[in-house]
């Protein structure tokens, strides 16, 4: 049974409460770590399921994904008038979806510009098109993105939309990663960082079969500190 003692009506008492590390829930208390664990967790795998982050991003695409812009239309000219990669790939086909691209379509069409404006432009851009299901790889030029999905499908046998999952990312993906690395941040002192085996086995599963890349890369990187960790000790 919750306490439903008021915790207006003893402000210091309540500001300790939320200082401690635990939860009282009647007789029974629960950690807070453990709460952020299993709750994170949770969210992470919610996020990364398909049909989940699919509807969801389609919402933030239909709220934000509003292109309505002199420079927005620059950007999106090549795709306008060629359609090349469709409304899947286009992002990763047309050359104007990466940092750089972006920058220097926006270049040639305001010359007068300055690179600060077009630069603020282009990342307004592509953080709009960041919401949308299929997402962007705003590192990859059009070579290199195909070069890649065609080692994932020949020589690791990926499905072709499996590959170019795994070669985008959204904004439902970015926010699962940063709730991972929230979580780990809360939960994680130097000196326990060995015993998260079981947290980041979980997360690398959920980032393999959702294809979100930021958790990959997440999941690299706190690999290396444990590796790192061990070494030392």
């Amino acid at each position: 049974m919750l306490n439903e003692k008021n915790p207006l009506a003893q402000p210091n008492e309540y500001f300790q409460y939320l200082k401690s590390d635990h939860y009282s829930i009647g007789e029974k208390y629960l950690d807070k770590k453990e709460i952020i664990d299993k709750s994170s967790g949770t969210l992470i795998l919610l996020l990364g399921e398909q049909n989940f982050e699919n509807k969801l991003s389609t919402l933030l695409a239909q709220k934000y994904n509003v292109n309505s812009s002199a420079y927005d239309r620059a950007i999106d000219s090549i795709y306008n008038s060629n359609k090349i990669g469709g409304p899947t790939l286009h992002h990763n086909l047309d050359g104007a979806h990466t940092f750089e691209g972006a920058l220097n379509i926006l270049r040639e069409h305001f010359p007068n510009d300055s690179d600060f404006q077009l630069a603020l432009e282009s990342i307004k851009h592509l953080s709009r098109d960041l919401t949308t299901p299929s997402g962007i790889n705003p590192f990859l030029t059009p070579d290199n993105f195909q070069q890649s999905k065609d080692f994932l499908v020949h020589h690791l046998d990926m499905s072709a939309s499996s590959a170019n999952d795994l070669l985008n990312i959204n904004a439902v993906e970015l926010g699962g990663a940063l709730i991972a690395t929230l979580a780990v941040v809360y939960n994680l002192k130097n000196e326990q960082i060995d015993k998260m085996g079981a947290y980041f086995s979980r997360i690398s599963l959920v980032s393999l079969i959702s294809g979100n890349p930021a958790l990959l890369f997440f999941i690299f990187y706190i690999d290396g500190a444990i590796l790192n960790s061990t070494y030392k000790t």
